[in-house]
């Protein structure tokens, strides 16, 4: 479907979401890295990783609000 809107915020959407989102998944190879650093599962260092998830939610809003969404 059609939604007249420039392939750029497909990209910026995936990079936004998904890059930071990867460490707290712990099966990634980065999230595994950084529980096995660590020494801990990845929902102990959940509480510290807020650029992550607080990403996730800003794409979200952003899509809701169509801020800096480009026609």
């Amino acid at each position: 479907m059609e939604k007249n809107l420039h392939p750029k915020n497909l990209s910026r959407i995936l990079e936004d979401s998904g890059r930071v989102s990867i460490p707290l998944i712990p099966w990634f190879a980065t999230g595994a890295y950084m529980a096995a650093t660590l020494g801990v599962d990845t929902l102990v260092y959940f509480p510290w990783t807020v650029l992550n998830y607080m990403g996730i939610i800003f794409v979200i809003f952003l899509g809701f609000t169509r801020i800096g969404i480009k026609k």
